[in-house]
């Protein structure tokens, strides 16, 4: 695969700046020996919130982790990667910093439709995973059930993107998922994954959304202080007030379906780190709302938080909507033998 490396002169003023303060940073530390930009600023697919995503190689063998900062109104993470781990470079990595060629030469070996065909292909085992524990779930407990199906529509909502020949992202993902299906005239797509969040009725109440996901924030945030598992935003993090204002609020006012997708998604999300540290269980269980509300303290209000969020949902359609699930990632997956990401 061709790799260009990264012009820092493309960015504009302050992105420029803060980029430059933090690569000048990670180059003074001796086994930092190479650094690179993903996400939005290597795909050239920006919005005016974007963050600025580097990719950081170590000198020899470390567990790959993630440090998320807000040192101003531009978010900057750092993905940080062993030499025994650069096979898990996010392909849209650009080189910024490679004086020893690392990076170049793991992404170059890279054959891209490979690549992206092997990504498409483990995100749809993860959907067809989060489809049958919303089956099992549905006669145990029909909120847990519309949960898996949101965790579902989220990943086959990137699946479908990225099978279209666009660019993912998180933080725009109806968004970036629209774009991608009107280039095809599979708007279709679209309309069901909204369906499965809830829209138009969760769309009517977007900025309640907005409010129980702020004041959940408040609330979870210093439990996961000290802990080793939990979101990385959490524990690194003083409190939720620049996460929210740099990467929660801007989302809402660019456009409240993403908004709604992202709340959705992070409750479940939280909530998972929530039943490693009070439970022996790694995966979320079939009735999370029964089991979850017996923790007490912070915990507790999440989870009551999310339950609150699902109120705006029928609960007697949740195998209707499961149904609708099934129909989805069987289009989906026909959608993606078209090969419409191949070069």
């Amino acid at each position: 695969m061709e790799v260009e490396a990264f012009d820092t002169s493309k960015l504009p003023s302050p992105w420029r700046e803060v980029l430059e303060t933090e690569v000048a940073k990670l180059k003074a530390m001796k086994d930092v020996i190479a650094i690179g930009v993903a996400g939005s600023w290597a795909q050239e697919d920006t919005w005016p919130h974007s963050d600025i995503d580097l990719e950081v190689v170590l000198r020899g063998e470390h567990e790959f982790s993630l440090k998320v900062t807000e040192p101003g109104e531009i978010s900057v993470d750092f993905g940080i990667f062993g030499e025994n781990i650069l096979g898990r470079l996010p392909y849209e990595t650009r080189p910024l910093y490679d004086p020893e060629g690392v990076m170049r030469k793991e992404l170059s070996s890279r054959g891209r439709d490979e690549f992206l065909e092997r990504m498409l292909k483990e995100t749809m085992e993860q959907c067809r995973d989060y489809l049958e524990r919303a089956e099992d779930s549905l006669t145990v407990d029909p909120r847990s059930t519309l949960t898996f199906l949101h965790l579902f529509t989220w990943d086959v909502s990137e699946f479908i993107t990225v099978a279209s020949g666009d660019n993912r992202t998180v933080k725009r993902r109806c968004s970036r998922l629209e774009r991608a299906v009107k280039r095809h005239g599979r708007e279709d797509l679209l309309d069901s994954c909204g369906k499965l969040y809830g829209f138009p009725e969760t769309l009517k109440h977007s900025k309640e959304l907005l409010r129980h996901l702020k004041a959940g924030y408040r609330e979870i945030w210093s439990f996961f202080k000290g802990k080793e598992s939990g979101p990385a935003y959490m524990i690194q993090q003083p409190d939720s007030e620049l996460w929210f204002r740099n990467r929660i609020a801007p989302v809402y006012e660019a456009d409240a379906r993403d908004l709604v997708w992202i709340v959705y998604i992070e409750f479940p999300f939280v909530t998972s780190f929530l039943f490693r540290n009070l439970t022996d269980r790694e995966r979320l269980p079939l009735d999370l709302f029964v089991e979850g509300t017996t923790f007490g303290g912070s915990p507790a209000k999440w989870i009551t938080r999310h339950s609150r969020c699902l109120d705006l949902f029928d609960m007697s359609r949740a195998e209707e909507m499961l149904s609708m699930a099934q129909e989805l990632v069987a289009e989906a997956e026909e959608f993606s033998s078209l090969g419409l990401y191949k070069r």
